[in-house]
């Protein structure tokens, strides 16, 4: 169990590294903690001495998005021809595949979902777009036409751009 445990530690020291955790200020408690571990076990895990117990590697599993057969696997407990072992995403990993996807093939994410199969019955589609009061308020000024479609266009390309940012604001958070 050495050699697992030595390569174990590693992969783990990696997974908290790339995710965040700032080993030297206090991110093993705070690892640990999330984990439902000790910081002793979590310290003798990363430092190569041994390989976590089974609910110490469900616990890591769980707050690193793998289930317990995969920490087994990568562990070195068990083989993968021992437990069928698949990689479960997480929801934001599916969005994020999804808008990449569709941002590629130029399409919406529901017809990249429907091109995979989903039921149409499935995605709830407005038939139209919720009336907007602030545009039904541009429409009813009495000014030309052409004045009150670019005071629609610049009122919708500020919504869009105050969406992005509050988009860019929740992945960053």
């Amino acid at each position: 169990m050495g050699n697992n445990a030595g390569q174990f530690g590693a992969w783990l020291r990696e997974q908290l590294t790339e995710r965040g955790y700032l080993l030297e200020r206090g991110g093993q408690t705070r690892f640990a903690t999330e984990a439902g571990i000790g910081v002793s076990v979590l310290s003798r895990t990363l430092s190569g001495d041994r390989v976590p117990e089974i609910d110490a590697l469900r616990g890591i599993g769980r707050v690193l998005g793998y289930g317990l057969g995969e920490m087994l696997v990568i562990a070195g407990v068990a083989t993968a021809d021992e437990l069928p072992v698949r990689h479960a995403a997480t929801h934001d990993e599916v969005i994020a595949d999804l808008r990449r996807d569709a941002a590629a093939e130029g399409k919406s994410i529901g017809e990249v979902l429907l091109e995979r199969g989903v039921d149409a019955n499935q995605l709830i589609i407005p038939d139209a777009p919720p009336t907007d009061p602030h545009i039904l308020e541009i429409e009813a000024l009495d000014i030309p036409q052409d004045a009150k479609v670019k005071m629609i266009r610049i009122y919708l390309e500020n919504r869009a751009l105050r969406f992005e940012e509050a988009r860019r604001r929740r992945e960053q958070e």
